[in-house]
């Protein structure tokens, strides 16, 4: 959460902000392998320890706030729909981040993928920008988003 302090998001034109949020955050899973496979073993507990720690609903409100602001100020604009919920996009930016380090060696061993490869990596990221920025996009931006996407259309 610290680390996402320095993105100052609220500052951002909505849609950069939202682009900045989900790099960072894959950007991290693939820097901290070690916090997946940690929040991966804690759900496996039962989160037998989380709820141990007190300071941790406070410290993931935080993310959870600027989300909600750059949503927010979206909407006022036009390019995000409104009324969409921050801990669903934080959770959605969260599973599509991390999926790919979480099950790179089953995955990548079924379908013959090297997920640690600099260029799956890089198409994975430009996948969840995609995927997330059309989810929150008004009509208008997600029509915009596939025609200037990086994700090759099928």
């Amino acid at each position: 959460r610290e680390a996402e302090k320095t993105l100052d998001l609220a500052h951002a034109e909505p849609v950069d902000a939202m682009r900045r949020l989900i790099d960072f955050t894959v950007d991290y899973y693939q820097d901290h392998p070690e916090f997946v496979a940690l929040v991966i073993a804690e759900n496996q507990s039962g989160g037998r320890h989380i709820r141990k720690v007190n300071r941790v609903h406070r410290l993931n409100l935080s993310i959870i706030d600027v989300i909600d602001d750059v949503l927010k100020r979206g909407a006022r604009g036009g390019s995000f729909r409104a009324g969409l919920d921050p801990v669903e996009v934080h959770m959605t930016i969260a599973a599509l981040g991390w999926f790919q380090i979480a099950n790179r060696h089953t995955f990548g061993h079924i379908f013959e993928r090297d997920f640690d490869a600099p260029r799956q990596i890089k198409r994975n990221k430009a996948l969840v920008t995609e995927l997330v920025l059309r989810y929150v996009g008004a009509p208008t931006f997600a029509r915009h988003a596939r025609s200037t996407s990086g994700v090759q259309q099928g």
